[in-house]
């Protein structure tokens, strides 16, 4: 049994709509969500048959808990796979129950990157408290699980699409390579599988998540697939083979798009330039010495010979994924109106 609750996202452009059933839907059996939309105290979430279902004045975390929770009671006798996509913490940051707004924010506050005086302290505020209000309703659900009696056959995943500015950078939103948009958490739990207190230095990048839990399931990882299987690591805290993972984003306007190469270190990025060379190369950070990306070291000669080796690296994972990159790949322009 697959199901899915809450924002998609992968279905186009486009606001609080229905996903219809069929190919859009991805594989999952039954649906109770809604593309794109942000109003957590009016949800638009709509049922599997396109009808609306969203409680008007319950925070949208809230009652998406419970609806996995009624998913899971319902389907505890059968092997099943639940995708819960809580919006927050995400814009308007205001939106959150009043008992969670207990932040105030100073300048000390403040990642380093931050300039100083930046009028966004209420926004920050607001963003810990989503996380905080998000936090409350993930503890409710593993409570749940518990009580179920499925908590030690079955595998937990905490992960995000991506992290926001906040002003780091002066940036807000998402949708660049900074750390602050582009590294997102990720946890596993599995009661008597996975070892508790593991912090693996491995780099695990997002297409790498669907060969490693379908392994972890026992479950065979389709020929066709890009990611690297990273189960070892997860299960055993063995360390990784792969020296890096290839990140890429887009702003929806190819003009703006751009590809990363992240080790363990050093993190290098290229933009759209055509054709691809080494003078693309617009961003070159060491993570290590600089996490918060303070100082360019994109045209640093002292750096000339890393910069050429993550830019070969960079390539070899292009051509080894297929990425079109630069170009548009031609589903992209195609598969949407």
């Amino acid at each position: 049994a697959t199901h899915y609750i809450g924002k998609t996202h992968y279905d186009g452009p486009g606001g609080n709509r229905w996903i219809p059933k069929g190919w859009r839907r991805r594989g999952f059996t039954t649906y109770e969500g809604f593309n794109a939309a942000h109003n957590f105290f009016n949800s638009a979430t709509f049922d599997n048959d396109g009808n609306p279902m969203g409680i008007k004045g319950v925070y949208e975390p809230e009652f998406q808990k419970d609806m996995a929770v009624n998913y899971m009671t319902e389907n505890r006798d059968r092997q099943w796979f639940l995708i819960l996509s809580w919006r927050p913490p995400h814009t308007p940051y205001h939106d959150v129950p009043p008992t969670f707004k207990r932040f105030t924010i100073s300048e000390a506050d403040r990642r380093p990157n931050v300039p100083a005086g930046n009028p966004d302290a209420d926004d920050l505020a607001n963003y810990f408290a989503q996380c905080e209000a998000l936090d409350y309703q993930f503890g409710r659900l593993m409570d749940s699980l518990r009580k179920l009696g499925l908590e030690r056959n079955t595998l937990v995943v905490f992960s995000s699409d991506h992290g926001d500015f906040l002003r780091s950078h002066n940036r807000t939103a998402k949708f660049k390579p900074q750390e602050e948009s582009l590294h997102i958490p990720l946890l596993m739990r599995w009661p008597g599988q996975i070892l508790p207190g593991q912090t693996p230095d491995t780099v695990i990048g997002g297409v790498d998540m669907m060969p490693t839990l379908l392994s972890m399931c026992g479950l065979r990882v389709p020929r066709t697939c890009f990611g690297q299987d990273k189960s070892w690591t997860v299960l055993g805290g063995l360390p990784d083979s792969d020296d890096s993972i290839y990140c890429e984003g887009h702003t929806g306007h190819s003009t703006l798009a751009w590809r990363a190469v992240v080790t363990d270190r050093y993190k290098l990025v290229v933009d759209n330039s055509d054709p691809l060379d080494i003078n693309s190369v617009s961003m070159l950070y060491d993570l290590q010495l600089d996490p918060y990306e303070l100082a360019n070291l994109a045209t640093d000669a002292g750096f000339s010979s890393i910069r050429q080796h993550l830019f070969e690296r960079l390539v070899q994972w292009r051509d080894e994924t297929e990425d079109p990159f630069p170009d548009t790949p031609p589903s992209a322009k195609s598969m949407y109106s």
